[in-house]
Formats: structure tokens, sequence, C-alpha cells
């Protein structure tokens, strides 16, 4: 049975379950309990040797990543004490001592704690290498430079970064991160499925795919003209899902450096994105972020869908805010 509460502890009528229970965890942590009752014995494990966590938290907690709460610790100790006074059960003086519970507990909960975080930040690790946040900027200019598309290599690389950070279970403590992640997969693939609908194999450059333009397939008339708005939408659309794709790396670094490392990537800065050239032959780098109000969004990304709508607007792009009617991306110069 999953203990989610102190209702659920109070729902649980089973004497035998918390003594056993009890009797398991002891079992299981009992080096902890016995130093503060009178010192470890002589070969006793250490806690770190032989608390575990695993079996805390399948008995007492639905997650893996959290012990039990103060006020559940305290809840099951005195049950289980009732049961045993009621029952004729007899318990030890460590079984009975809620306060030693509660040092165990908090004592290998911050152990626990800075485990998760080192393994998190062993995927973090593995994101940024397959992501290839060192050579982003150099990744866009490639696909944001005419002729638009992808690489044969960047392509391959971002299609096995969505496929790891499918097979990928974030450590729960970290909720920022893991939302982070979440809506950096969703830009991910809607730019990777866009791009894999309207693009084909380049027969100007080796081993490029780039934006079909179906207009070229047209004699002048209504026909083409209509392929050739679609055209530059798609323009727009693939310019816009790399942008997204951009600040939502740049949501995924700021959640890193508040929940896991304070000095990830500070000294490589914002990532960034080269694009162009304008109407005066000038390329721009900019470093895509969201702005305040997007940022504090669950889910900052917006969607394909929301961006190509849009983009049916007059004068409408999804960088401006057009179909949320403010800014949604904050282009800043970047300083590097």
């Amino acid at each position: 049975m999953v203990m989610e509460s102190v209702r659920d502890l109070d729902a649980q009528a089973d004497p035998q379950w918390f003594i056993g229970l009890l009797r398991q965890l002891m079992t299981a942590c009992g080096a902890g309990t016995a130093t503060r009752l009178g010192g470890r014995k002589k070969n006793q494990p250490t806690e770190k040797e032989v608390f575990s966590h695993a079996t805390i938290s399948r008995a007492l907690s639905p997650s893996t990543q959290s012990l039990p709460t103060v006020d559940f610790t305290r809840r099951f100790v005195e049950r289980c004490t009732q049961y045993a006074d009621q029952h004729g059960m007899e318990l030890t003086e460590a079984e009975r001592d809620t306060e030693g519970w509660l040092d165990l507990l908090a004592e290998v909960g911050e152990e626990i704690k800075e485990t998760a975080r080192l393994s998190a930040l062993e995927l973090v690790m593995r994101w940024s290498e397959l992501a290839s946040l060192d050579t982003w900027r150099k990744s866009s200019e490639a696909a944001l430079i005419p002729p638009l598309g992808l690489p044969f290599t960047v392509q391959d690389r971002l299609t096995a970064l969505r496929l790891w950070m499918v097979e990928t279970e974030w450590p729960k403590p970290f909720s920022k991160v893991t939302s982070a992640m979440n809506n950096f997969h969703r830009a991910l693939s809607d730019l990777l499925d866009f791009f894999t609908s309207t693009s084909t194999f380049s027969t100007r450059f080796d081993d490029f795919y780039e934006l079909r333009d179906h207009s070229l397939v047209f004699d002048y008339g209504p026909e083409r003209r209509q392929a050739e708005r679609e055209y530059l939408q798609n323009i727009e659309l693939f310019l816009d899902l790399w942008f997204e794709l951009t600040a939502a790396g740049n949501h995924v670094c700021d959640a890193i450096r508040d929940e896991l490392d304070g000095a990830f990537r500070l000294g490589a800065g914002r990532l960034s994105t080269i694009h162009g050239p304008d109407m005066m032959g000038r390329c721009q780098i900019t470093r895509w972020v969201y702005s305040a109000d997007v940022g504090r969004r669950a889910n900052p990304y917006p969607g394909i869908d929301a961006l190509r709508e849009a983009l049916t607007r007059p004068s409408g792009n999804a960088r401006t805010g057009t179909a949320a009617g403010r800014d949604r991306l904050v282009d800043e110069p970047d300083d590097n």
C-alpha cells in the first residue's frame, strides 16, 4: 500500500502492516538509530552504507526522490506505538524513538538531495553535449543564413537529442529543471517535425536539407503566388521555431543555475543565433530569452499552432508577440 499523506496512514488499520514495516525500516537504518541510543556496535555499518533510501521511499512515500515529511513520520511512529501497546507487541527503545527517526531522516535527506543533484548534473552535462551548446551559434548560422535548412550533422544531432530526452527521467526534486527540459523538448520536437515535413535534399549543397520552394514548379500566376506566400511563411516559421528553441535552451540554463549549479555556463553567456542578411546585407547576432511574463509560465513555449497563427496576422510574427498580445521573446544583443 502506498502512503502519500497522514490521512492515508489513518486509513490503514492493519497493525501487522505497521509493525512489520517499522521492523523493516529498523533493519534498513538500524545503524543510525543505534548511534543515537548509545553508540554503534563493533563492525556495524555506517549510516551511509546501511540506510536504504529506496526502502524508506517505497514504504512511506510515493516518490523515490523524497523522504517522508515530519508530520508523516511522527504519525507513523505514533501509530506503530499505539498498535504495539494495543496488541501486546514489544517495541525497543529505538523503535519508539520518534525524534531519533526525525534526526536520521533529516541527515540522510540532505545526503540524498546532494546525491540527486550530482546525478542530475550528469544528465545536464549529457544534454549540453548532445545539444552542442558550445557551438549553438555556429549551428544557427548554418541553418538560418540562406539557403535556410539543416546540415545532415545538425539534423542527426538534434534527432538524437530528442530521442535521448524522451528516454531520460529527470530527478523529481528539481521541478524547475524538469519543467524547463520538458518545455525545451516540446520546442525541439515541433522544430524537427516541421522541418521534416517541409524540407528536401539540397541540389546545391552537399549533405544539406533545405526548405522546399514549390513555387518553382508553377508558371507565373495565382498558383505560383500562393506557393511563394507559403514558402515565405515557412521561412518565417522556421526562423521562429529556431528562436523559440534558443529561448527554451536559455530557460533550461537559468533553471539549472537556480536549482543545480549557480555557475553553469556563466562564462559562456547566453545561447545566441546569427541570422540574416537584412536589407542592408548585414547579419544579426541575438540571444533569445523569454520575456519576464512568459518565462514565469509553466510552459513558456506556446506550440507551433500559436506561432503559425501569429504569422497569418497582418505584420505578425511570433517574436513580436502578435499571438499573445505582448512581447514573447526578448532579443538582447550578444556581448560575446
